[in-house]
């Protein structure tokens, strides 16, 4: 069953439950004694039941959770404010980034060394770094394979 499933089913289940308990009153109904004593011919039972109604509390549990439910929403607020923060941040980055991309030349139209200048990083330098064609770094001397089998130069 798909926790989707088991959400709706648990949800379905409080909201009947509390239905139910939301039909009763908040009071209890009073109780006419008087007509109970003059039906009931046993002396005393009336009043037996009628102390022990009267004398029957049902305690209900202090409420003392709410700060902690609060406590932990004003963390979930913390966090989502930073995590807003930082996702915000990352917007303007990467639309900073989409503005610098969309001003550089096509790709198809640029040269090495256009490219080299746009991304140092990425491009080969031929100056500093010769390579043999294809350039890719297995075809170059001295690569290792992931298995750490050293090929032999061409």
């Amino acid at each position: 069953m798909s926790s989707f499933l088991k959400f709706s089913r648990t949800k379905i289940l409080c909201e009947l439950s509390c239905f139910r308990v939301l039909a009763n009153p908040e009071v209890a109904p009073k109780i006419d004694w008087a007509a109970y004593k003059s039906k009931i011919p046993i002396a005393g039972l009336v009043d037996t039941f009628q102390k022990g109604y009267e004398g029957l509390s049902i305690p209900y549990p202090t409420e003392n959770v709410s700060s902690q439910i609060d406590a932990q929403a004003q963390e979930v607020n913390n966090e989502l404010q930073a995590l807003s923060k930082k996702t915000n941040e990352e917007v303007s980055r990467i639309k900073e980034e989409i503005a610098r991309v969309s001003g550089l030349i096509a790709y198809s139209q640029m040269t090495m060394e256009e490219y080299y200048i746009a991304h140092p990083e990425e491009a080969i330098d031929t100056y500093k770094n010769p390579t043999y064609w294809p350039h890719g770094p297995e075809n170059q001397p001295g690569y290792v394979h992931p298995d750490g089998a050293e090929e032999s130069s061409h």
